[in-house]
């Protein structure tokens, strides 16, 4: 079943998400409001931008201060350069809130889980979570690997029954068949 590996792949990417989180809102702190226009700044150096300096020109006999065609450019150049900081600041937020949701619904579940069966929830925290081999899981829960696997896969699909209802995985066995 597709959901049995769609959970599968959120429990087992479930710690690394927690730390992508946390590496996320860190880069953001890294590059919000001080940060914000030394980013900019700096995009506009290593482009070979120096400063803007305006120039006195006279038009119809009044003196006009205009940019000349480097600083023109310059200016440009950094509007596009406050757009990509702002799109790389807003995927970087789309990404966190994605992730956040993966974490939710496998915190949601752990939680369930716990209530309904205590072996289904030591199996898959000290298996999917902790990356702890099914050996030691075993050992530990004084049982053999075999009996171990057979209740991982029964909390799993444990769990794609609360995450997807119960509905729509007879609807997909029907579809499959």
């Amino acid at each position: 079943m597709k959901y049995v590996k769609l959970i599968e792949d959120l429990l087992k990417n479930y710690e690394y998400n927690k730390v992508r989180v946390a590496f996320l809102r860190n880069q953001i702190q890294r590059l919000t409001s001080e940060g914000e226009n030394e980013y900019i700044r700096s995009k506009m150096l290593q482009g070979g931008y120096s400063g803007k300096v305006t120039r006195f020109v006279i038009e119809k006999g009044e003196e006009v201060a205009t940019l000349n065609h480097v600083e023109a450019t310059a200016d440009n150049y950094k509007e596009k350069i406050e757009e990509e900081y702002k799109r790389a600041l807003r995927d970087i937020e789309q990404e966190i809130k994605q992730l956040s949701y993966d974490i939710g619904i496998i915190d949601d579940c752990l939680e369930l889980i716990k209530g309904i069966n205590e072996k289904y929830y030591i199996i898959i925290n000290q298996n999917y979570v902790h990356k702890c081999p099914m050996e030691i899981v075993a050992d530990s829960m004084h049982m053999s690997r075999s009996r171990c696997y057979e209740l991982r896969k029964q909390a799993v699909e444990l769990i794609v029954k609360i995450v997807y209802g119960e509905r729509l995985l007879l609807q997909q066995v029907a579809e499959n068949k």
